[in-house]
This record gives structure tokens, C-alpha cells and sequence, in this order.
């Protein structure tokens, strides 16, 4: 009798060939995302002032400065480097707006007398590239973070830190003076550029905050909010969402403007990001970061080395960390993570429960007025106007 062949080898080859197939797909799906090594340039062996920007949609910039020069260097989302640009000037100050890239770089001209001021250098922003844009002089003006100079989204500079601190000095990307807006309500002691272009002002002689949607069009000092106050060193993590010196964090209305305490984690304010899914990452220790939904700490975040920065871009929430084997980036945030079983307020939450409803504006309170009395009316359907020069 004829016997059938038995296929059974074959099929069992066939399933391991397969599983193993798999297996491999999923170790490079799996190494697409993994923490990568930081290639420097050359003559950055050992930078400082290492910073992690966005850059727009999945692109980040590693940016330090060695000596008298600096550099930054162009990221796509898995951490590969795809373009990289160097300047010889110490820029300790770098930062992105839309599309374009910054260095700011203090400076000294003159002989007698010597004139101090900075150098803005910038490329644009380009797919996979920077490109050289301009080289801008501003003398007598000063930066040594966000909350004293600033960029918009058509590249005209902001700055409070001059020679007249009751003045707020507006600048084309051309370093042409366009409006110098002086307040009486002592000094201007910071400002902050919202993603959705709304100026924020605090003054040394008024407990409340300024606010104006841009451009500005000579208005004179900015219309006053009554709203909980972050401390003069604020930044946005998103349109949102806003994390002081202080270590607050801090919901903004999008009508009002008004920001409201979520809670006050104390972490560093300089080392945070927003989540793609919307949660906030603080850092919280040499080493560790927190997540933050909703005010409470859902989930934290271990390293294995000094975190440096944090950044968020699109789809992408990355940490660029020191540790011994030298500079590493980490998209998606893949480091060990541990869930927190039952989310808990962090230290000195005002966080509301989901269950309550929504605080009612109090009476007569102008901040959360979103008719026309509200300091966002005439502001919200505004077309863009050109800046008088």
C-alpha cells in the first residue's frame, strides 16, 4: 500500500521559520525606538549647555556650546542625526519658533565706550535641514532666557532686558526697532510667547498678569487678567498647559487667557514636556521625571543618568540623558517606567476631581468674562495686521 508523505517536518519548519521571522521584525520595530547614542560634531567633545528643542512635526535639535562656539544638531524623532550646523560664538541661549532656529550669543562691541548687546543668528527650518537665514545685531539689549527675549512666529524679536526696564522693545527679524511700549506699572519683570501667539507680561508693580493676543499695533501696556500668577521664570508646554520656576503646573483658557493651578509637583521648569497623549512629564530629580494627568502623578519615569532635558514634537516626547557610556537620546520617553497603582495628588495639589463640575467665574470677575468685556474681546477673530514701523 502506498503510504501518503508526511508533511509534518516541513510543516514545523515552516512555523519556526515564521516565529523567527516575527521575532526579528519585532526586535527591529522594537530598535527603531530604542535609546540611540549622540553622535557630537566635531570639536564638541565635551559641550555644556546642552538643551533639547523642538523643532515642529517629529523634529528635535541637540544644542551646547564648548568654548567660543556652539552648535545644534537636527533629529528625526528615532533620534537619527540629519543635518547639524555650528557657529564660532558661545550661544548659551538657543531656541526654536515655527519654523525657524535660534542662537542668541551676548556680545560686546566697541572700544570707547564698550557697547553690550547680542547676536541673533538663525536658519530656517527645512525638511531634513537647516538653512542659514540671517545675522542680527541688538545692541544694548540682553537674553539669558526665554522669559527676557523672544521670537514670534513671523520672527520679530521681544525683549525687556535693555537699557529701559519699563519698556518693551519689539525688533523685525532685520533688528529694525518697530514699537518700544513702555508701562507704568513699574519694570517689566517677564514675558512669555504663547504656541498660539498671545504676549504674556508680569511687572514688578502689579500682582497681575498682562496679556494680548499679536500682533501688536502700539496699544500701549498690555490689559491686566485677574488669574493665578505663575513666578517671573514661566514657560508653555503647550497651548494649554504652562510649568513655572516654581515647580506649578498650570492650565490656560484658550478664551480667557486665565491660568489656573493644577498642581505643584516642584519640579524644574527648564526640563519638561507635554506627552503626544496630552500628559505632562516634570523632572523631578537628577534622575527621574514624573507624569502628570489631570494634576495628579499617574506614572515616574527612571533614567539611569542625569536627565538633561525633555522635549516634545508631534508624536514624539524624548529625553537626552548623561550617563556613562556619554550622550543618549531616547524617544517615546523608553526608559523604565513605573505606574503609580492609584494616581495621587503631588505635593500642595489644587487639582479638582473629574466628578466636580467646572468653578463658576466669581461675580463681577473681569478674568473669565468671555463677552465683550473680557480682556480676549476684539482679540480672538482679529486679522493680522502689519506692525507700524
Amino acid at each position: 500500500m502506498k503510504k501518503t508523505p508526511r508533511l509534518v517536518p516541513f510543516a514545523a519548519a515552516l512555523s519556526t521559520a515564521l516565529l523567527l521571522l516575527l521575532f526579528t521584525a519585532s526586535i527591529f520595530a522594537e530598535q527603531s525606538d530604542a535609546i540611540v547614542p549622540v553622535t557630537l560634531p566635531e570639536d564638541f567633545s565635551d559641550p555644556e549647555n546642552l538643551h533639547l528643542i523642538s523643532c515642529g512635526e517629529d523634529r528635535l535639535a541637540v544644542s551646547g556650546t564648548q568654548g567660543q562656539k556652539s552648535f545644534a544638531t537636527l533629529l528625526d524623532g528615532s533620534g537619527a542625526a540629519l543635518d547639524t550646523v555650528s557657529v564660532d560664538f558661545e550661544c548659551p541661549y538657543s531656541f526654536s519658533r515655527k519654523d525657524r532656529f535660534y542662537f542668541v550669543c551676548p556680545m560686546k562691541m566697541g572700544k570707547n565706550p564698550v557697547v553690550s548687546g547680542i547676536r541673533i543668528i538663525s536658519y530656517f527650518l527645512s525638511g531634513d535641514s537647516f538653512e542659514y537665514g540671517d545675522a542680527v545685531i541688538l545692541p544694548n539689549v540682553f537674553a539669558t532666557g526665554i522669559n527676557e527675549f523672544y521670537a514670534d512666529d513671523d520672527g520679530n524679536f521681544y525683549s525687556t532686558n535693555n537699557l529701559s526696564p519699563d519698556s518693551l522693545l519689539v525688533f523685525d527679524e532685520t533688528g529694525e526697532l518697530l514699537l518700544q511700549v513702555q508701562t507704568k506699572r513699574g519694570a517689566f519683570s517677564s514675558i512669555c510667547i504663547s504656541p498660539g501667539g498671545t504676549l504674556y507680561a508680569m511687572y514688578t508693580g502689579d500682582s497681575r498678569i498682562g496679556v494680548l493676543p499679536l500682533p501688536m499695533r502700539g496699544e500701549g501696556d498690555l490689559p491686566l487678567l485677574d488669574s493665578s500668577l505663575p513666578v517671573p521664570v514661566f514657560r508653555f508646554l503647550d497651548e494649554t498647559t504652562v510649568l513655572d520656576g516654581a515647580g506649578t503646573l498650570f492650565s490656560v483658557s484658550a478664551d480667557t487667557g486665565v491660568f489656573s493651578t493644577l498642581s505643584e509637583p516642584g519640579g524644574q521648569c527648564e526640563c519638561a514636556c507635554i506627552l503626544p497623549d496630552g500628559g505632562a512629564v516634570v523632572k523631578t530629580a537628577e534622575d527621574a521625571a514624573l507624569e502628570f494627568r489631570d494634576g495628579n502623578a499617574a506614572a515616574q519615569y527612571r533614567f539611569g543618568g542625569t536627565l538633561l532635558d525633555l522635549a516634545g514634537s508631534g508624536k514624539t516626547a524624548a529625553a537626552l540623558v548623561r550617563t556613562e557610556d556619554g550622550l543618549t537620546f531616547a524617544p517615546s520617553l523608553r526608559f523604565r517606567k513605573r505606574t503609580l497603582k492609584a494616581p495621587i495628588p503631588a505635593a500642595g495639589s489644587r487639582a479638582r476631581p473629574a466628578s466636580l463640575p467646572p468653578r463658576k467665574a466669581a461675580p463681577g470677575s473681569k478674568a473669565k468674562n468671555t463677552g465683550s468685556t473680557g480682556p480676549f474681546s476684539g482679540f480672538t477673530s482679529r486679522k493680522k495686521q502689519p506692525m507700524p514701523s
